[in-house]
């Protein structure tokens, strides 16, 4: 151990800092390369992060989102506000009261925005009002005021709740389509889905009163218009009725609180009395309590989904004016500042809101690590943080800009204000990637790492050992001399590990998530394990991705080995013909046999799908012949599927008005037979070519000798040209079973998967579908990438298997 502890020395030496035990070995240019390599991965790290930078989780806000105004702003706003007060314009004492508490640290922007926050917080209690005592004459007609002011009759949502519900409020009924007969109206109600799903309808006056038929009622459309009469003080309720596919007119006005009670809008005496009616704005919902007393329920939002939204005020309205001024005539505000704005007084408004986003969007790995600390905890944790929108429309009718005019200048409306912001958080295939990326990066680091701590233990050892000291120059010959070629590879490799391996670990990596959905391309997904390998085993639950799988998988095993027997044995066919002595012509039919194989596949493709479509020359020809006829007199066409035919005519039922060669649904293997039959035409060629060649190649006196023995044309066949070309063709047999394993083209371009396809009944899968097509829809369509990547472990793991083993039982293999 003693004798051991310097060379453990210079090694532990070479972990602290790399490099540092080659140097105490005296080899100071090796010293030099491995600490080149330390200090690039320590560059790498710092300069990809923010270790010495502050991060601000309000930078992640989208581009719309610009920055907050400036505390100038909020002091130039005061200044301002300050001088139109001195010449009597504006009177606010609430805010100047309020300034003169917050103005030793200097007013900043979010002192103003929180004013912001209370003001309209104050004029935007939950509450319902009574209607009759809050009608106000505005200038388009009649309103209501919804100040925010409480006044005793209201009754607060969260502090009057029990006299609420003793109101048994009934709402209004408008915004949809009314069903009427003799006075009566309802309104259709529609519960359940699927199997249980219920419609009826429900009179509007009477809840109790439910029909299910309403033929022959008049249907219209309640509108939300309301109208009020001054001298009855009734109030009525606009309907439309639809005069063609794109327009509409007045049918008729309706009280709100009697539908038998109406004005027909198209009775031309009515329009003069129609035209005297005051149009109302409610904010709010107007329903009547038991007592058949009008109230408005006004709630702002709920659970920070807008309901009716926020009321502004004097104040608001004096800063939002002030806002849209600056922005008509200073060219460095933008909507992005606006909308900043607004979602700090949202903020403000909501300050758990405000907390959790700070809180939350605030990741010391993601926000301020390197590259290769980000990788690895990328990797391991795939994000923290799930995507959220925040939505502002709410606080619109309080704060957002609208044109306005002042002193006979008319300030236009700060244009591309958003309702909402929305903030990407973690992005689990990016971190996935990403991670991938560095943590293969870091490999290589602490690959050579590890080399120069073991390098420095073992060159001490070996001057101890020897009592010769290994140089510089003869520590890099050796390396060239004995490793030249390893050398060379490293770029290759190098390049390989993130061209080809990378790709294949995420594909992999993939199988082991939740990587599924439509919006998980752009959120967080996590690791489950091994748990998506075992839904192909669990039958029953969910999306039937395993009865799916496993008849799938059955199909594709079906169709490789048959798809590859008749092109192989259908290539034969053509080549032992034209071998044959009594074919001339033979350079002719190779040329002229070749060209389906030659011709691009897609194309081939394409045109057996429109030859056997429905309507296709196919049965168009077999119609003129009489054949479809004798089929139809078989009963296997012409007639409807059902379990109450015989057998066989069940087992070859082609269809109804022609045959579906691609799309018979009820005869699910006369589809895929035709797939098969129509293959040959596509791969026969190639293996027509190959064994014609092999063929020609055979030494001609095995034949001569075989002639003089005796042999029969199928003995010279048998012994003498089958053994010779599955010699020099087992191998590529093996490759074309792998092909048509993967045969994406003939299933995908011809049936598009077959019936089925797209179906969550089939797990997505068609009738024909192979599992390569199959993936294609879960990829591509439907997004479930994590199952796809299942299935495609399988696939490798099963061709890989079955080619490695034939492989090696060619004698191709063995003789190599």
């Amino acid at each position: 151990m003693k004798k051991n502890g310097k060379h453990i020395l210079k090694g532990v030496a070479s972990g602290f800092i790399p490099g540092l035990g080659q140097i105490f070995n005296k080899q100071f240019i090796k010293a030099l390369f491995f600490f080149v390599f330390f200090a690039t991965f320590i560059g790498m790290e710092i300069s990809s992060s923010h270790y010495f930078e502050k991060v601000d989780p309000y930078d992640k806000l989208t581009a719309e989102t610009g920055e907050l105004f400036s505390d100038d702003f909020s002091r130039v706003f005061y200044q301002n506000f300050a001088f139109q007060t001195a010449e009597g314009e504006v009177d606010f004492p609430e805010f100047e009261a309020y300034y003169q508490t917050v103005k030793a640290d200097g007013f900043t922007m979010q002192e103003l925005l929180d004013y912001v926050a209370v003001q309209i917080v104050d004029a935007s209690t939950a509450r319902y009002f009574i209607l009759s005592t809050d009608l106000v004459n505005t200038e388009d007609g009649i309103g209501t005021s919804n100040t925010g002011i409480v006044k005793d009759t209201d009754l607060l949502i969260g502090t009057d709740d029990t006299s609420i519900d003793a109101m048994n409020f009934t709402d209004i009924i408008y915004g949809v389509n009314i069903y009427a007969e003799n006075g009566d109206e309802y309104y259709r109600v529609i519960t359940g889905e699927g199997e249980t799903r219920e419609v009826f309808y429900v009179n509007v006056n009477d809840s109790t009163d439910l029909i299910m038929d309403v033929t022959d009622f008049t249907e219209y459309k309640r509108t939300g218009s309301f109208y009020y009469d001054s001298l009855t003080e009734v109030i009525y309720i606009k309907s439309t009725i639809s005069d063609s596919v794109l327009g509409s007119s007045d049918y008729r006005y309706t009280n709100i609180l009697d539908s038998t009670d109406y004005v027909d809008a198209q009775d031309s005496n009515n329009f003069i009395y129609l035209a005297s009616l005051d149009k109302m704005d409610i904010k709010g919902d107007l329903i009547f309590s038991n007592s058949n007393v009008l109230y408005v329920r006004y709630i702002p939002e709920l659970s920070y989904e807008i309901v009716h939204g926020y009321n502004g005020t004097e104040f608001t309205n004096y800063f939002r004016n002030y806002i849209t001024a600056r922005y008509s005539g200073n060219t460095s505000f933008d909507s992005g500042n606006y909308n900043r704005m607004l979602i700090e007084v949202y903020f403000s408004i909501n300050p758990e809101l405000r907390d959790t986003f700070e809180n939350q969007y605030y990741n010391f790995f993601y926000d301020k690590a390197g590259n290769f600390l980000r990788g690895i905890w990328s990797l391991a944790t795939l994000g923290t943080t799930e995507k959220v929108v925040y939505s502002y429309n709410s606080l619109h009718d309080a704060l957002k800009s609208v044109s306005y005019t002042e002193s006979g200048i008319t300030y236009p409306a700060v244009g591309g204000v958003l309702d909402e912001t929305p903030l990407l958080g973690h992005v689990s295939s990016y971190l996935l990637i990403k991670g991938l990326i560095y943590t293969l990066l870091l490999f290589y680091f602490v690959m050579i790492y590890i080399w120069g701590i073991s390098d420095a233990y073992k060159t001490s050892k070996k001057y101890v050992e020897t009592n010769n000291r290994v140089t510089d120059k003869m520590w890099f010959d050796n390396i060239f001399t004995h490793g030249f070629e390893y050398v060379m590879m490293i770029p290759a490799v190098f390049v390989i590990t993130f061209i080809t391996l990378m790709p294949i670990l995420f594909g992999f990596l993939i199988a082991f998530t939740s990587y599924s959905g439509f919006d998980s391309d752009t959120g967080l997904f996590t690791w489950v394990g091994f748990s998506n390998f075992a839904r192909i085993f669990s039958f029953g639950e969910g999306i039937p991705f395993a009865e799916t799988f496993w008849n799938v998988l059955v199909w594709t095993i079906i169709w490789s080995i048959a798809s590859t027997a008749t092109v192989f044995f259908g290539g034969m066919f053509l080549a032992v013909v034209i071998n044959s002595e009594r074919v001339h012509f033979k350079k002719f039919w190779r040329t002229f046999l070749i060209l389906p194989w030659a011709i691009p596949a897609l194309i081939s493709q394409m045109a057996f799908s429109v030859i056997f479509s429905d309507r296709g020359v196919i049965n168009s020809l077999f119609e003129t012949m009489g054949v479809n006829q004798i089929f139809r007199n078989w009963g296997i066409l012409g007639q409807a599927f059902s379990d109450s035919l015989p057998a066989l005519q069940r087992l070859f039922y082609l269809g109804y008005d022609n045959i579906q060669w691609f799309t018979n649904a009820n005869n699910v293997w006369f589809v895929r037979i035709t797939l098969i039959v129509v293959n040959i035409w596509l791969g026969a060629p190639y293996f027509m070519a190959l064994m014609t060649s092999i063929m020609t190649s055979i030494d001609r006196t095995l034949y001569e000798a075989a002639d003089i023995d005796g042999a029969s044309k199928s003995q010279k066949f048998n012994f003498i040209t089958f053994p010779l070309v599955m010699y020099s063709l087992s191998p590529i047999l093996v490759m074309t079973f792998s092909g048509n394993f993967n045969n994406f083209g003939v299933i995908y371009f011809i049936t598009q998967g077959g019936t089925g396809a797209g179906d969550i009944d089939t797990a997505f899968a068609g009738s024909t579908d192979i599992l390569i097509s199959w993936m294609y829809t879960l990829t591509v369509e439907k997004k479930v990438y994590n199952m796809a990547s299942v299935f495609s472990i399988l696939i490798f793991i099963l061709v890989g298997t079955v080619a490695a083993w034939n492989f090696s039982q060619t004698r191709a293999f063995k003789e190599d």
